[in-house]
């Protein structure tokens, strides 16, 4: 999967440093060692969604790749741009844009299902969500796509 520096706006391959101005990328590859529970791995199908706030900053296992409605990074427990950057970048790790129909944001793309869903997933599991630690588990995301597919195809 391509990653977009929020930076530079250099597309690369998975990795923690940008290739063009060496900053680490933002969101990292997830949880520092120090904030990561334990068995816990970068965001994808099959694993929980995790964040955690250390020393004023919020970590998470969601890597950040692309930015649309915040300039200072993804958030949780706010209606706000970052959170809903948070729900954006979670749903581009399940659904990445490809050769199918995608939406050019500020910074990068991103699949049409991903920007359909990304507002109210940020509703259902973040806005209200406590800022400083929290675990979503894979099946209540799931349950809730499935939930989304479905009250798709009754339209």
């Amino acid at each position: 999967m391509k990653i977009v520096c929020a930076v530079c706006s250099v597309e690369q391959e998975h990795a923690d440093r940008c290739v063009e101005c060496q900053r680490t990328l933002p969101g990292g590859v997830g949880l520092s060692p120090g904030a990561r529970p334990e068995g816990v791995s970068e965001f994808a199908k099959g694993v929980d969604l995790v964040w955690k706030r250390k020393s004023g900053r919020l970590y998470t296992n969601v890597r950040w790749r692309v930015r649309c409605h915040s300039t200072s990074g993804m958030e949780v427990g706010y209606i706000g741009g970052g959170c809903a950057d948070f729900a954006l970048n979670v749903l581009m790790a399940l659904y990445p844009a490809g050769k199918g129909e995608n939406v050019r944001i500020w910074r990068g793309h991103v699949s049409w299902r991903a920007w359909t869903l990304h507002q109210d997933f940020k509703a259902k599991f973040l806005a209200s969500a406590d800022r400083d630690d929290g675990r979503i588990p894979w099946a209540k995301i799931t349950k809730w796509i499935e939930a989304q597919r479905d009250e798709m195809t009754r339209i």
